[in-house]
């Protein structure tokens, strides 16, 4: 592995973290449980007006929702093989958005490879990605101003 400067670094962190793509974020903290575990992030804004990302956090534990009705109609389930980026059906509730301030996530990627925490997978399809953004924009348990901020207008 080639080890580039943190600014080239920090360019390809940028040309790559847009809308769409996928990420593994090691030990990702859940304030919630206190717990810390790997996670796939689905960007939905890299970087809107309060500087903070938007994501998705997708799950493959889908036997875990599948009982849950109230949560299918604000769901999108990426099959296994149609994306290239997730190996196993993937249940994605549009509903399970976080927020990292932007420059948090770019220093969690330009840190040096033994204490990187995050790593670019992939970029979903557009058809797949502008079916997930229309579930969120149609959610009704999705705030209006959530909504704003990631996708302002």
């Amino acid at each position: 592995m080639i080890d580039l400067p943190t600014n080239a670094l920090g360019q390809v962190f940028d040309n790559h973290f847009v809308a769409g793509s996928v990420w593994r974020y090691k030990k990702f903290f859940f304030f919630a449980t206190g717990e810390e575990r790997d996670k796939y992030l689905i960007v939905l804004n890299p970087k809107s007006t309060d500087n903070n990302s938007y994501f998705l956090l997708p799950t493959s534990q889908t036997h875990k929702i599948e009982s849950n009705v109230l949560i299918h109609a604000d769901c999108f389930l990426i099959t296994k093989g149609c994306e290239e980026c997730f190996i196993e059906d993937t249940l994605v509730d549009v509903t399970n958005i976080h927020t990292k301030p932007f420059d948090e996530l770019k220093r969690a990627y330009v840190a040096l490879p033994f204490v990187r925490k995050i790593e670019h997978k992939g970029n979903l399809n557009p058809q797949t990605f502008n079916q997930i953004c229309t579930l969120v924009k149609d959610s009704d348990r999705i705030s209006p101003k959530v909504q704003s901020l990631i996708f302002p207008s």
